[in-house]
């Protein structure tokens, strides 16, 4: 497999930056090793999400926007036809799958692994995607699909913050958003 290169490269400035005193952001990247997209067909989905399930190592398919995990397997279905496994781990084998059951998609070229901790990490996405991020309306494990200046996200939270996955065309002037926003909170970027 290629070693990828982070799309952050240019951006990825390590330091603390904004506002004085503690930082209520902070930005990380991970390096993304496997996200495969497991789609199947109307009539296949449980079969389907059995083998998303049964890849990933977890031991049921996740619900609409939630997650499931295995160590730092995380299985989400970000479609009601869709589910991503992501991982910073290196898969060795690509599953197969009949077309009749649904289709396998390899996207780990294409993604750019975003995180965001901290106190004041709600209001940092608040100020880009139109969801109530209070812990008690978007909880541990639940993820979203949603666009942040006309790009389409994929975010979900986990005990320690939030996860963001990015098109990676897109990742510079994602995190740049990002990061500039953040100043206002104070910010430390990992």
């Amino acid at each position: 497999m290629t070693d990828l290169q982070s799309a952050l490269n240019a951006y990825h400035r390590k330091g603390r930056y904004g506002a004085t005193g503690d930082a209520g952001v902070i930005l990380g990247e991970v390096t993304v090793k496997t996200v495969l997209q497991f789609a199947a067909w109307p009539e296949t989905i449980s079969k389907m999400g059995k083998q998303a399930s049964k890849a990933a190592g977890v031991k049921s398919t996740p619900g609409i926007s939630r997650l499931n995990r295995s160590g730092d397997i995380n299985l989400l279905r970000v479609e009601p036809l869709k589910w991503w496994l992501v991982t910073p781990q290196a898969l060795m084998d690509m599953p197969e799958v009949d077309a009749e059951t649904g289709a396998v998609l390899d996207l780990s070229h294409a993604r750019t692994w975003i995180t965001i901790k901290g106190s004041a990490a709600e209001n940092l996405l608040s100020n880009f995607l139109p969801i109530d991020w209070r812990q008690g309306h978007f909880g541990d494990d639940q993820v979203a699909s949603s666009a942040m200046h006309h790009v389409g996200v994929t975010v979900w939270r986990r005990e320690d913050g939030f996860n963001m996955l990015v098109p990676r065309s897109f990742a510079g002037s994602i995190w740049q958003l990002l990061e500039d926003s953040a100043h206002q909170y104070g910010l430390t970027v990992e």
